[in-house]
């Protein structure tokens, strides 16, 4: 049985208090999943910012919307002190769906840019955490007194609730059922996309296979088939009843089949070739292996491909001039894509090539990688890629007389072509190449 509570003090603060614990959750939790999968963590707080944007915009925008009688009220406001008064107040509230919508509206359109084709897989990240930062709303919701329930003992009487309505009456207390909701939906996305990650690695994948890159529809799904239910416990008619449903009940109508449609679509086939990118002793080649087994696919290393190509080591025909070693290392990769690409068609499986530690300087071979593959930049630092490096023959192309300097300059800059060129950053510090691979194994 719900106990009778009195809520005293400042239940805005008590809302505010709660939404930065759900903004901090959900971040936090967003941010370190991004990372463990190779993601830019930088690139993943910019894109909850920019959904964070998008929600509060929506969420106004839909509480407008809704109170569209009022709009003929505003317009007749005598002077801009009053008109400034009136909009305020007509975009006071917040609907849940409308910031739902402008969050994930918004996040795709900035994570289409920065994640490029990986913006399915970051979206099975993020899909979790918006019903773990709802789980804090609706807490808050509960502690301010608004999103209140129907009538009903037992149940919480509120005094000081932030609409008036809401107080004297005691009320079930639908936003903590709500908050329980989305707190199992937490939990029950997040073990379905790791489920799902896993069995897309498998040889012979299964049903779980085909919510990869879908964690979003299905969270389009659930949340909707439960809001709409719970509808029918609230008493805050003010959020806008239209015939016999509310208007997050009408929402709910149309999401669920297009949230349907999108988990019945067919999966975006896996880009064919997976590009392992670095310097000089990123353990390109060690993590490749360890990734084309956990795939179970087949592995390349494109300096061992020149090498059986033309009969001579990398370094040798280095030593007989750059633009030789570049010819070759163009001519290999141009002749291994063409005769691979009806292999990787044939099998839908990808194959995982590791290339040299300059091949972003070779903008003929940089052209070839440019589409239809998945480009993986193995991140390391400039102080341990010369410790790695300087532990064996240095590289012709250092210079012999300050080569930790024409070390670091070299690094620097290719650092900065590579993340340009990169789809995904995959820091190795303090990283096995298993470790590495793992991580990347995440994706498919």
């Amino acid at each position: 049985m719900f106990p009778y509570i009195t809520l005293f003090g400042r239940e805005i603060a008590v809302y505010a208090i709660m939404a930065l614990c759900g903004i901090f959750a959900a971040g936090i939790t967003a941010c370190r999943k991004a990372k463990l999968a190779g993601f830019d963590d930088t690139g993943m707080i910019r894109m909850l910012l920019a959904a964070g944007a998008g929600a509060f915009a929506g969420g106004h925008i839909l509480y407008a919307a809704i109170h569209f009688r009022f709009i003929p009220f505003l317009l007749k406001a005598p002077g801009l002190d009053a008109l400034l008064m009136r909009t305020g107040l007509l975009f006071s509230g917040q609907i849940f769906y409308g910031g739902l919508l402008g969050g994930i509206a918004a996040g795709c359109l900035y994570g289409s840019g920065k994640f490029k084709k990986t913006l399915p897989a970051v979206c099975d990240i993020t899909s979790p955490v918006i019903p773990l930062f709802h789980f804090f709303g609706r807490i808050g919701c509960f502690g301010a007194g608004c999103c209140y329930g129907i009538e009903h003992r037992p149940g919480v009487t509120f005094f000081r609730a932030i609409i008036p309505q809401a107080n004297f009456v005691s009320r079930l207390p639908v936003q903590l059922i709500e908050a329980g909701f989305n707190i199992f939906l937490f939990f029950l996305l997040s073990r379905i996309e790791r489920a799902a990650s896993l069995d897309v690695r498998r040889s012979a994948p299964g049903i779980m296979a085909h919510l990869k890159g879908k964690i979003l529809f299905l969270y389009l799904l659930f949340y909707p088939l439960g809001r709409f239910f719970l509808e029918f416990f609230r008493g805050d008619e003010y959020r806008g009843i239209w015939g016999p449903l509310s208007t997050s009940q009408w929402i709910s109508v149309f999401l669920v089949p297009a949230a349907v449609l999108g988990l019945v679509m067919p999966r975006k086939k896996s880009p064919g070739l997976v590009v392992l990118l670095g310097p000089k002793h990123s353990g390109k080649t060690s993590t490749g292996k360890i990734l084309a087994d956990l795939l179970a696919v087949p592995f390349y290393d494109l300096d061992t491909l020149v090498e059986n190509k033309t009969g001579e080591s990398p370094r040798a025909l280095y030593s007989r001039g750059e633009n030789i070693f570049r010819s070759a290392e163009y001519e290999t990769l141009k002749a291994f894509l063409e005769t691979t690409t009806e292999t990787r068609s044939a099998a839908k499986r990808q194959v995982v090539l590791a290339t040299g530690g300059g091949i972003i300087d070779n903008k003929k071979s940089v052209t070839l990688l440019s589409g239809g593959c998945l480009k993986i930049y193995l991140e390391a630092d400039v102080e341990t890629a010369w410790k790695r490096i300087s532990s064996g023959p240095l590289p012709a192309f250092l210079d012999r007389e300050n080569p930790k300097e024409s070390h670091r300059v070299l690094h620097e800059r290719r650092a900065k072509d590579y993340k340009a060129f990169a789809d995904i950053t995959v820091p190795v510090e303090s990283k096995t190449p298993e470790e590495t691979a793992r991580e990347i194994s995440v994706l498919f």
